[in-house]
C-alpha cells in the first residue's frame, strides 16, 4: 500500500463489528487500541494470549477458540488480521478483500486497505499520524511531540467554536470569527 492511494479518515466504530483473527501479541496490541473506541468484537483463533483472553472476559467479547471459518466474516465491518503464516494469511486477506470488508493486516500491511494511525485523543482534538504501517514507532513519536503543543484551553476554544457554528449564519464574518479563534490554538504549535 503506498502513500499516493491512502486517505486519512475518522471511523465511527459504534457502528461496525470488528473481527480480530489471530490471537498472539498482535492481536493482544490490536485488541487494546480497539478496546479505546468500541467493545462489539469477535476474536476467533485456536490460541489467545493470557492478555487477550482476560481482556475478552473483563469486556465481554466474544471468542471463538478455533481456527477462522468464512462464516465468520458474518456481520463484520473491519476485520483485523494478525495471522502471521503468509499462506494462510494470503487466503484469508482475499476472502476479506473480495467480501469488501475493511482489512488491517498487522502482519502483511500490503495486503490490507487500512492501516491504523498514531493517535491520541485530547480535549476535543484527535491527533492522528500514519507512516502507512511503515515506521509506527516513527508514527508514534510525531503524534506525541506534537499532542503536548496542543494549548491547555483548547477544549474550551472548541467549544466555543462549535457553539458559534450554530448560531452565527454561515458567511464571510463567520468565517472570519471562527478563523481568529482558529488562530489561538495554531499560535502554540508555531512559537
Amino acid at each position: 500500500m503506498t502513500d499516493k492511494h491512502l486517505l486519512p479518515v475518522a471511523l465511527d466504530l459504534s457502528k461496525i463489528r470488528v473481527l480480530i483473527i489471530g490471537g498472539g501479541r498482535a492481536a493482544t496490541d490490536k485488541l487494546k487500541r480497539l478496546l479505546r473506541e468500541t467493545t462489539d468484537i469477535v476474536i476467533v483463533s485456536p490460541e489467545l494470549t493470557d492478555e487477550l483472553l482476560g481482556l475478552s472476559g473483563r469486556y465481554k467479547l466474544q471468542v471463538k477458540k478455533r481456527a477462522f471459518e468464512l462464516g465468520d466474516l458474518k456481520g463484520a465491518g473491519l476485520v483485523v488480521l494478525t495471522v502471521s503464516e503468509s499462506g494462510l494469511n494470503q487466503r484469508i486477506s482475499e476472502l476479506v478483500l473480495k467480501k469488501g470488508l475493511l482489512l488491517n493486516n498487522a502482519a502483511f500491511p500490503e495486503r490490507g486497505n487500512i492501516n491504523f494511525c498514531a493517535y491520541t485523543k485530547k480535549d476535543g482534538i484527535t491527533l492522528a499520524v500514519s507512516t502507512s504501517g511503515q515506521a509506527p514507532a516513527v508514527a508514534a513519536r510525531i503524534r506525541d511531540y506534537f499532542a503536548e503543543l496542543l494549548p491547555d484551553n483548547t477544549e474550551e476554544l472548541i467549544h466555543k467554536i462549535k457553539e458559534l457554528r450554530t448560531t452565527i449564519p454561515a458567511g464571510k464574518d463567520r468565517e472570519k470569527l471562527l478563523r481568529e479563534l482558529s488562530e489561538e490554538i495554531t499560535t502554540n504549535l508555531r512559537d
